[in-house]
């Protein structure tokens, strides 16, 4: 026989798969659980918060073990985490929270949740633009750097390389 899974419980799974794809991207996660914990669990938006920067917290802890001890990619004697960034940063997040903490205390929670949206709209948007500019960039190089080298049935060897046009079409020469 088939057990049913309760709503809740598919839901949960959902935001937990969610919140694994936002880790990987290195996002958080934290504007993906509010939303989903306030309308699908009916948490208000302080407790919906509070969860979310729980479990923010925790990817972020296991994020830190599993990055701490490898090297940059590019620098091999160098730590991933950069630490200088690290110490840079922490002041102004710990005065955001500061104000954030503030803010919820003056401002009703209707409000606090348009400003979030607001936030988050234009965070997507900023997102989105970068992606489409890092494919453009990507693709622009997989069309400039691709190079074969055949040795046809004489004993000649060529190369064919692709060369970008001002209009991004590519032109075999050899």
């Amino acid at each position: 026989t088939h057990a049913r899974t309760h709503p809740r419980a598919r839901t949960l799974q959902v935001l937990l798969c969610g919140m694994s794809l936002a880790a990987s991207a290195g996002i958080g996660g934290g504007g993906l659980n509010v939303p989903v914990l306030m309308i699908i669990f009916n948490f208000t938006p302080k407790e919906a918060t509070v969860l979310s920067n729980t479990a923010v917290f925790g990817n972020t802890m296991s994020q830190l073990i599993i990055n701490l001890r490898r090297p940059q990619p590019h620098d091999p004697t160098k730590p991933l985490v950069d630490f200088v960034a690290v110490l840079m940063l922490t002041p102004a997040q710990l005065g955001g929270g500061n104000i954030g903490v503030i803010m919820e205390t003056i401002l009703p929670a209707t409000l606090l949740v348009l400003l979030s949206i607001l936030v988050l709209a234009m965070a997507s948007v900023k997102t989105f633009y970068k992606g489409c500019h890092m494919y453009q960039k990507e693709e622009q190089e997989n069309r400039t750097t691709s190079v074969s080298f055949t040795e046809p049935a004489g004993s000649r060897l060529t190369a064919e390389l692709l060369i970008p046009h001002d209009d991004g079409a590519s032109r075999l020469a050899g």
